[in-house]
């Protein structure tokens, strides 16, 4: 509702963007909360990441979706677009790359169902975003691996 009265104000010129999962490093009063940085904070103090098989995402560093607004708002972008990353993949998957990227086992992932908690609040099997359209702008997010390279890269500059 909020998106159409958005787009109905503005004539259609607005940009609506949806966010798909994101990931990366907290900065000031968000420093730490980031899922990616307790993952990472859980494995370090010996405990195992229990991430879902059965939960899909299309995940999205934050600074490529950062670089996506920008280019959004320099470009006149409008209309409603899904900011995500090009990579469908379950929560699981995604935490073995991360474990793997900053030099920790497999084995600190653990295989969880989503099905096997209840949610305060209903969340979908499937919250993948299609970025066609903003691939069509010529915009193209790096992807997991190279984000994830990109993200401990910047671990030194933090």
């Amino acid at each position: 509702d909020a998106e159409a009265a958005v787009l109905e104000a503005t004539q259609g010129k607005a940009l609506v963007l949806r966010l798909a999962l994101t990931y990366g490093w907290g900065r000031g009063a968000a420093k730490g909360r980031n899922f990616c940085e307790q993952w990472l904070r859980l494995i370090l103090t010996g405990g195992r990441v229990a991430a879902f098989t059965d939960q899909w995402r299309t995940p999205i560093y934050a600074e490529d979706a950062c670089l996506a607004m920008l280019a959004g708002a320099t470009h006149g972008w409008d209309g409603v677009l899904n900011l995500a990353g090009p990579e469908r993949v379950p929560r699981h998957d995604f935490a073995v790359q991360l474990a793997s990227e900053f030099g920790f086992p497999a084995g600190a992932v653990q295989a969880a169902s989503a099905s096997d908690l209840v949610f305060r609040d209903p969340r979908p099997a499937d919250a993948s975003l299609s970025i066609t359209r903003l691939q069509g702008l010529g915009f193209e997010p790096r992807g997991i691996s190279a984000d994830l390279r990109a993200m401990h890269s910047a671990l030194e500059h933090l």
